[in-house]
């Protein structure tokens, strides 16, 4: 069908006016055992507008004329030559006329706007089709970068490993095997050869870990986590031995969760205690609480806090609030954290009421159906 009516050509328009007007002929006849001569126009003011409608205003202008034609010429012809006669044909024939010049201009109007709206949809259709192909070569683009960019950081962590084991290992033999030869200076550039290496070493391992999350699954099992807590705790304490901590860890708690990657998650919140705890002592207490759906688990210091401004942003890979840049850190161990509780389903979020007002971690680890194994 030709989109829009108004441009139907004349013998498309005359064939779809005379398929309108056979039909109301047929219909018209029919009743005349009902109507006889009464409502003589009827049929083909519907016979012009379906013409209209189909074949455009032209079809619909040959459907009144035709129809008035045979309406005067078989169904109700005209009754005398008198003035009155003729006069009341032509106000029958004006109204006949009227009524189907506003139904065909209101349907050649529908037919321009439903043209319109079908132009339109079409170029609608075709800018989302061009939309979803660069959407795809976008994402095949990405795709194809992830993976690289996850093959050259494996491969330079790989290779930068092999060299930090041995710059570590010889920095301690020449501690041991040559005390006695180098002097204080000398020991002192040894030990922050090593310290240096040492943190290098603790980067790669923290990068590698970070990428391989990306596509790991999260092995779900029964995980006793307070006993991991309390663990983890007690080699922090040893390690940070020059520290005045105190950790305050919760009873005998079980969940459903990736063991290792809780592990890792529980070592990188009780650790950054322990880094950013203050100079006269600190607290850090873990709590567990079971609710609907799962378990909140919230670990709390009394250590430097950290301005609110920042709460999302230290979950960021390699950020660092700049105003302590002697404390050691990787500046990925957090964005490991959120990334582990995503792999879980769950969350993770940061608070704390200011510098020197402690901070304070807060998990959603969902259990049962709600955990989810995307990453």
């Amino acid at each position: 069908m030709n989109p829009v009516g108004a441009t139907t050509t004349w013998p498309l328009a005359l064939g779809i006016a005379v398929l309108g007007t056979v039909m109301a002929t047929v219909a018209r006849f029919a009743l005349i055992p009902v109507l006889g001569a009464r409502s003589p126009f009827m049929m083909f003011i519907l016979g012009s507008a379906f013409s209209a409608w189909k074949g455009g205003w032209r079809a619909g202008v040959i459907a009144m004329i035709v129809g008035a034609i045979i309406v005067f010429g078989f169904i109700d012809p005209s009754q005398g030559d008198s003035a009155k006669s003729i006069l009341a044909d032509i106000s029958r024939l004006g109204m006949f006329f009227t009524t189907c010049g506003v139904i065909v201009a209101l349907m050649s109007h529908l037919q321009v706007e439903k043209a319109k709206l079908a132009l339109a949809r079409g170029a609608l259709e075709e800018v989302n089709r061009d939309l979803e192909n660069r959407v795809l070569e976008r994402t095949e683009s990405l795709v194809q970068a992830h993976g690289e960019l996850q093959t050259i950081t494996h491969a330079v962590a790989h290779d930068v490993r092999a060299p930090l084991r041995a710059i570590i290992a010889n920095s301690v033999m020449l501690q041991r095997e040559y005390a006695s030869v180098l002097d204080k200076d000398g020991l002192q550039m040894l030990e922050r050869q090593r310290q240096n290496a040492l943190r290098l070493s603790d980067l790669v391992d923290k990068m590698l870990e970070y990428t391989r999350l990306s596509r790991s699954v999260a092995k779900v099992e029964p995980v006793e986590i307070s006993r991991l807590a309390k663990d983890i705790a007690a080699d922090l304490k040893i390690r940070y031995a020059n520290k005045s901590i105190t950790f305050d860890l919760p009873g005998p708690v079980t969940v459903y969760a990736d063991a290792t990657m809780m592990g890792c998650v529980l070592e990188n919140l009780l650790e950054n205690s322990c880094k950013y705890s203050s100079s006269s002592g600190t607290t850090v207490t873990m709590a567990i609480q079971k609710e609907a759906g799962g378990f909140s688990i919230t670990v709390e210091d009394t250590g430097l806090g950290f301005d609110p401004q920042f709460s999302e942003q230290i979950f960021e890979p390699f950020q660092r609030l700049g105003d302590r840049p002697k404390i050691e850190g990787t500046g990925i161990g957090l964005a490991n954290v959120r990334r582990i509780m995503k792999l879980h389903g769950g969350s993770v979020e940061a608070s704390s009421e200011g510098e020197g007002c402690g901070a304070t971690f807060r998990l959603w680890l969902p259990q049962g159906e709600a955990i989810s194994h995307s990453a």
